[in-house]
């Protein structure tokens, strides 16, 4: 499973760290075998808008964005 969500655009930074805080809730008994975040790092390409050039847990200069910390805990949060 896919996830991710953009802090320029449509979102913003203090959103992307509570979506993130909120992953072990929203997916409490569903069967996931891989969670991956769309992006690790933000990128700056044209062919993306600000949404999907936004998404990364770093930002393109390499800023840890308020949600890197989260995201890094996520794995210990998710149920097995």
């Amino acid at each position: 499973m896919e996830v991710g969500w953009p802090a320029r655009g449509s979102g913003n930074e203090k959103e992307q760290r509570q979506f993130t805080r909120k992953q072990p809730k929203m997916l409490k008994g569903v069967n996931v075998s891989v969670l991956a975040w769309a992006l690790l790092h933000d990128v700056g390409l044209e062919v993306f808008d600000a949404d999907l050039n936004t998404v990364g847990s770093i930002t393109i200069d390499g800023k840890r964005k308020p949600g890197f910390k989260v995201f890094k805990k996520l794995h210990r949060t998710l149920p097995p």
